[in-house]
């Protein structure tokens, strides 16, 4: 479209997917969301060492 647009990325628990997805909708209905599944975050605000008992 060539058009500047804002986009968000974000990473959330799979809890929280259908609040966003609810979120996002009450603010754009014609919204486009890519959603997957993610193995491992890291940078700012998350830990990047992990312990598995």
């Amino acid at each position: 479209m060539h058009k500047d647009t804002r986009i968000i990325l974000t990473v959330v628990s799979s809890r929280e997917l259908p609040k966003l997805n609810e979120l996002v909708q009450q603010e754009d209905e014609k919204a486009f969301m890519i959603i997957g599944q993610v193995n491992e975050v890291r940078g700012r605000g998350f830990s990047s060492s992990k312990r598995y008992l």
